[in-house]
C-alpha cells in the first residue's frame, strides 16, 4: 500500500511476485518476488538462499516439500537489485499449469500477493533506483513499435532527459538564491544584483526548454507513429494504394464508386519509423446516407493528419485539382500534403517525383505497383529526423505540458520585473517553476500521475 503524508512517499508494503514472461508454452518461464519475505521465499521454495547474483541450478518445491518444477534461481540481495529490495528470479519451464502452480505456493506464505501492473517499476522509482522519466522511458522502450521509438526510449532510460532537468532546477536555484540574498540583506533602494545578467540566465533557461519542447515533439512523432491520411475522389485508387504500401489486402477494392465507407487504419514501418495510414472514402456530393457519413469521417480524419496524401486519377487531373483547392481552403488545417498522381500505367509514364511551388507531385500505378517504394522512400525522408537521435531526450505529452507551464511562469517573471521591478514575485515565479520541473522526474507528484504512468506496464514489470 502506497500512501503520502507531507509530500513524502511513505510505505508499508508486502513481498509481491509475478509472472514476468509471456503467458503460454515457451521454453522458459520466469517468476520474480520482490519484498522483505523474499528470503523466506528462497527458503521455502528452494530450500537454501543462493549465491547473490549467481545463476544457480535447482529444484522448486512447493509449501509440503515436494518437487515441482528445476531450472535456474538468481537471488538478488538488497539494495542491490532492480527494485531496491531482496529480489528472486525463478527461471522453469515455461508451462503455465507449473508456473500458476509455484506462485500459488508462493502467496500461500503469509504477507506476499500478487503484483499489481507495473509495481516492481514502481517500487525501484520509490527506492530511488530510477526516475519517473527513466520508468516511462522503460515502458515505451517495451512498447516501442518501431526501431527509432526504441532508440529514444532508450535515450529516457538512460536519464539524458532526467539530467537535463535537474540542471535547468540547479540553475534557477542559483538564481533564485541571488535573488533571495538582495531581498535580504540589500539596502532597499540600491540593487547590488545586477538584473540584465539574470534576465540573460533566464532567457537562456527559457530557450533550452524550447529546444527540448521542438525535439520533444519530434520524439512523439517518432513513438506514436506518424499519421498519413490518404484523401481525394472516389474511384481514384485510394484502396490500392492503401493495400500496396500496406503488401496486403486490407481495403475492399472495386469499380464502384463510394466503395470505402469508413475510415481503414494501419501502421507500417519504414526503414525504422513507424507511420499510421487511413484510407478514407471518396470525398464528393453524395445522397446516400451511408456513404455521406463516411464522408463526414473523412473531414474529421484529415484535420487529425500529420500529413496528407491527395490521390489523383491521373486522367481527371483538372476536376481533381480544382476540388484540392477547395479542400485546402476548406478542410485543411495548414497542414502538410502531397499529390499521388494515380493510373500512370494508362499514359504510360514512369514513377516520378516532382517539386512545385508549395508541394510534390508523385507520379506512380497503385495497381501496377510502380513508384510504391518511391513514395515510402519519400515519406521516410519527409519525417526522418536530420539530428541524431540522440538529440531527442523525451517522447512524453506529459513533459511538454509541463515545460509550457514552466515557460508562462517565466516569462511573466521576466515580464513582471521589467514592468513592476518586483523581485519578490520574480523568486515566486522561479520556485514554481522548480516545483513545476520536479514533478516530472520526482516521486512527489500526485498520486494519480503516478498510478498512470504504472498502470501502462505488464503484470511482472
Amino acid at each position: 500500500m502506497f500512501y503520502y503524508r507531507d509530500r513524502l512517499i511513505v510505505t508499508k508494503q508486502k513481498t509481491i511476485v509475478a509472472q514476468a514472461t509471456a503467458s503460454g508454452k515457451s521454453g522458459i518461464g520466469i517468476i520474480r518476488i520482490s519484498g522483505c519475505k523474499t528470503y523466506l521465499v528462497a527458503q521455502t521454495i528452494l530450500k537454501c538462499i543462493p549465491s547473490p547474483r549467481l545463476a544457480t541450478h535447482l529444484r522448486f518445491f512447493d509449501i509440503n516439500g515436494y518437487m515441482i518444477d528445476y531450472g535456474i534461481a538468481i537471488w538478488f540481495p538488497k539494495p542491490h537489485s532492480f527494485t531496491g529490495e531482496d529480489v528472486l528470479e525463478l527461471q522453469g519451464h515455461g508451462n503455465n499449469i507449473i508456473l500458476d502452480l509455484l506462485i500459488k505456493n508462493i502467496i500461500s506464505i503469509k504477507g506476499i500477493r500478487l503484483a499489481d501492473p507495473g509495481e516492481f517499476t514502481k517500487r525501484a522509482v520509490l527506492n530511488k533506483k530510477m526516475d519517473l522519466t527513466q520508468a516511462e522511458g522503460l515502458i515505451d522502450f517495451i512498447n516501442a513499435e518501431s526501431a527509432h521509438a526504441a532508440q529514444l526510449a532508450l535515450n529516457m532510460m538512460k536519464g539524458i532527459f532526467s539530467k537535463n532537468i535537474k540542471n535547468i532546477i540547479m540553475m534557477l536555484s542559483e538564481i533564485n538564491v541571488l535573488i533571495e540574498t538582495e531581498l535580504n540583506f540589500s539596502e532597499e533602494e540600491h540593487l547590488l544584483l545586477d538584473m540584465n545578467l539574470i534576465e540573460l540566465k533566464l532567457k537562456n533557461i527559457i530557450n533550452i526548454l524550447m529546444q527540448l519542447k521542438k525535439t520533444g515533439k519530434e520524439g512523439i512523432l517518432i513513438k506514436e507513429g506518424i499519421k498519413i491520411v490518404i484523401c481525394g475522389l472516389p474511384n481514384s485508387g485510394k484502396s490500392t494504394l492503401l493495400n500496396k504500401l500496406l503488401n496486403q489486402n486490407i481495403a475492399i477494392v472495386t469499380n464502384i464508386a463510394g466503395t470505402t465507407r469508413d475510415i481503414l487504419q494501419h501502421n507500417i514501418n519504414i526503414q525504422g519509423l513507424s507511420f499510421n495510414i487511413s484510407d478514407t472514402a471518396g470525398l464528393r456530393q453524395s445522397n446516400d446516407y451511408i456513404e455521406k457519413i463516411g464522408i463526414k469521417k473523412t473531414k474529421k480524419e484529415i484535420k487529425k493528419a500529420d500529413h496528407i496524401l491527395y490521390v489523383i486519377d491521373i486522367k481527371q487531373h483538372k476536376i481533381n485539382t480544382e476540388l484540392l483547392n477547395k479542400i485546402k481552403k476548406n478542410i485543411f488545417n495548414n497542414q502538410s500534403y502531397t499529390i499521388v498522381v494515380n493510373k500512370i500505367d494508362l499514359i504510360p509514364m514512369q514513377p516520378v517525383l516532382k517539386k512545385n511551388k508549395k508541394t510534390h507531385n508523385i507520379y506512380i500505378s497503385a495497381k501496377k505497383e510502380l513508384g510504391i517504394d518511391l513514395l515510402k522512400n519519400y515519406l521516410f525522408k519527409l519525417y526522418k529526423n536530420n539530428n541524431s537521435l540522440e538529440t531527442i531526450h523525451t517522447t512524453r505529452r506529459r513533459h511538454l505540458n509541463i515545460i509550457d507551464k514552466v515557460f508562462v511562469e517565466l516569462s511573466f517573471g521576466i515580464k513582471n520585473w521589467k514592468e513592476n521591478k518586483n523581485l519578490e514575485l520574480l523568486s515566486e515565479n522561479l520556485r514554481n517553476s522548480q516545483i513545476l520541473l520536479n514533478k516530472i522526474i520526482k516521486t512527489d507528484s500526485s498520486k494519480e500521475i503516478l498510478e498512470k504512468i504504472f498502470s501502462e506496464f505488464c503484470i511482472g514489470k
